[in-house]
């Protein structure tokens, strides 16, 4: 569903030829319910220095759609591009305990 806007965008970024350590960060389109706010780039995480990651930076749903599996399709779509590219997946701020023990 949202494979292709996050390969795009990541294609976006690798395009350009960034220099190491940089990236890229835009709002992309999930559809009329939804809105993502994504980085892309070289991060260093808890267990592996350095690496190329996609990061979820701010999820918003209306609410009128919570509770019906928009997030986990989304993360769904993310970490199946993220494995076909040998990227990492970051998760930014996490306020909902629900979806905290989710991940």
């Amino acid at each position: 569903m949202h494979k292709e806007t996050i390969k795009k965008f990541i294609e976006l970024v690798e395009s350009r030829k960034l220099m190491y350590l940089q990236h890229k960060s835009a709002y992309l389109d999930v559809g009329p319910y939804m809105s993502l706010y994504a980085r892309y780039g070289w991060y260093r995480t808890d267990t592996i220095e350095h690496c190329k990651t996609f990061v979820i930076a701010t999820v918003e749903v209306i609410e009128s759609q919570i509770h019906k599996g928009l997030f986990k399709q989304l993360l769904s779509d993310v970490c199946t591009v993220a494995f076909d590219l040998g990227l990492s997946i970051a998760v930014e701020s996490v306020n909902n305990t629900d979806l905290e023990m989710y991940l």
